[in-house]
């Protein structure tokens, strides 16, 4: 889901960015969902989720500021995606690529076994690694991602951003 989106605040760009940056470092141990991200005076990027959980489900909001009638004109795109399950697929595509090249390796290559081994073992703890993720998000009740009218709603809060 994609929405154009088109906000004003009534604070000037760097006192906006000023004021995002201070409530950010506020947010920083937080270890429930919560907005946070970065940005400049010219552009920034937030997401709403729990800080080191990124399963690919998180709403995030990139936009560009920029000065507009003695306060600040916030335009960009909210997405949210669906599901974490095209993450998955490329971690697993990937690696198990590799797997199985490393396994080709050991029918063509004269090098010694602790190089297959390691050559092997590697890519192949980093599938059983994504495939156990992919299982217990799967089986696992979905936790609420959360909306884009979080990140809206945290802007409306912090610095008085409204729909333009």
């Amino acid at each position: 889901m994609k929405e154009d989106i088109k906000l004003y605040s009534p604070l000037d760009p760097i006192a906006l960015a000023l004021k995002l940056k201070a409530e950010m470092k506020k947010r920083k141990k937080r270890k429930d969902y919560h907005v946070f991200g970065g940005g400049t005076e010219r552009d920034m990027k937030l997401t709403y989720r729990r800080h080191g959980l990124k399963i690919g489900a998180a709403p995030y909001l990139t936009a560009e500021m920029s000065a507009h009638e003695g306060g600040t004109l916030i335009e960009g795109e909210i997405r949210q995606n669906e599901h974490p399950i095209p993450f998955f697929l490329m971690w697993n595509g990937i690696v198990g690529s590799f797997f199985l090249f490393s396994l080709f390796l050991w029918t063509v290559d004269d090098a010694p076994i602790a190089f297959n081994l390691a050559f092997s073992g590697i890519p192949g703890l980093m599938l059983i690694f994504g495939l156990t993720a992919w299982y217990k998000t799967s089986q696992s009740e979905p936790e609420d991602p959360g909306t884009p009218q979080h990140i809206l709603d945290f802007l409306a809060d912090i610095v008085d951003a409204r729909p333009l």
